[in-house]
């Protein structure tokens, strides 16, 4: 049990269980069926599916990715060997963003072909071959590994969120993309393989955010030419700016995303007023060094990727028609190595 969960186990007189344990384990440890229906009802025990529970005080320090995965060893446990954790429920077990319209049922898939698939309002249950390097026991669960993941979460997840998952992946050296581009090959006369070969187009492992992603996504969608990710900013006299979320070299035109949690102290459990502001200030001044090499900045947040991509798409589209790098005064890198200088001589003709 992970240190922050220790004082969530059994008080004293309680009977011993895991974290997640069934009515059966209930029974051999000497709780009656009575018990357990007392302790559903008050609320000290939740049930994750009929017949198997755990502990509210457990259920009740999780975040909705712990609480995901208590559903997950759940359904392993009622489903019984054979089955394993997968798609987005398994990139939740690797700490990959998680979809944006958040977690559903809980998705396994069977190695089995002779089984049938079958979605329900907890379980999601795909057939489909499992090869031995894609399985892996991941805190004691079987679990897709980390290409595999990706892969099926490229076939089955909304662009955006297959993007973001598996530009995580790679940025964080989970996987690489000949890895995941061998799981494609492998599933190639698959459902949705079309689908998964878009987005394996659109990935991008230098990209630090879900909303870094999810705006390159919508930019492709909305036919805008796709910025250099996570580029490094120096002014005339070489001395460190910015590394910047997105470059249309091209235009000398900035993109910064900014999720409203970096600012706002009522999202971000009602961070210090004078935090905020401070921070505030820091962006300001590194704007301010960033407008002094003559280049431009627009800037934009969840909502407008969300909610008002069409007036997004406008400011973007018009500041790169009156953007000109000629009038870039410093130098651009993709690294602070000074060998890693970025020839600007093409993107001047």
């Amino acid at each position: 049990m992970p240190s922050h969960l220790a004082a969530t186990g059994p008080a004293a007189g309680q009977p011993a269980l895991p974290d997640v344990f069934t009515a059966a384990a209930a029974a051999a440890a000497g709780v009656s069926r009575h018990a357990v229906a007392h302790r559903l009802r008050t609320g000290r025990w939740i049930a994750l599916r009929r017949g198997v529970y755990c502990r509210e005080p457990l259920w009740s320090v999780l975040d909705e990715r712990g609480r995901h995965l208590l559903r997950a060893r759940a359904e392993l446990l009622a489903a019984g060997p054979g089955r394993v954790i997968s798609h987005e429920s398994a990139a939740a077990a690797w700490r990959l963003p998680l979809p944006a319209a958040g977690l559903g049922p809980v998705w396994m898939t069977e190695g089995d072909l002779s089984h049938t698939a079958r979605r329900g309002p907890g379980q999601v249950l795909e057939v489909a071959s499992l090869r031995p390097q894609d399985v892996v026991l991941l805190d004691g669960m079987p679990v897709t590994a980390e290409a595999r993941t990706v892969a099926d979460c490229l076939r089955h997840l909304a662009l955006a969120d297959a993007v973001s998952v598996g530009d995580r992946a790679l940025h964080g050296r989970l996987t690489t993309l000949g890895e995941v581009d061998e799981v494609l090959r492998f599933q190639g006369g698959w459902p949705l393989i079309t689908r998964a070969r878009t987005a394996r187009g659109l990935l991008d492992g230098r990209r630090e955010s879900p909303l870094e992603s999810e705006s390159f996504v919508a930019f492709w969608r909305c036919g805008i030419p796709l910025p250099h990710p996570q580029v490094y900013v120096f002014d005339a006299e070489g001395r460190f700016v910015a590394v910047v979320d997105a470059l249309w070299i091209g235009a000398g035109l900035v993109g910064e995303c900014d999720g409203r949690t970096k600012y706002d102290f009522d999202v971000v459990g009602r961070r210090d007023p004078e935090t905020v502001r401070a921070a505030l200030l820091r962006e300001k001044v590194r704007e301010d060094r960033l407008r002094a090499t003559q280049l431009g900045v627009v800037r934009w947040g969840t909502w407008d990727v969300r909610h008002d991509l069409p007036g997004l798409a406008r400011r973007i589209s018009a500041a790169l028609a009156t953007g000109d790098l000629r009038r870039f005064t410093g130098s651009l890198r993709t690294s602070r190595s000074p060998s890693d200088v970025i020839d600007l001589r093409p993107y001047l003709r």
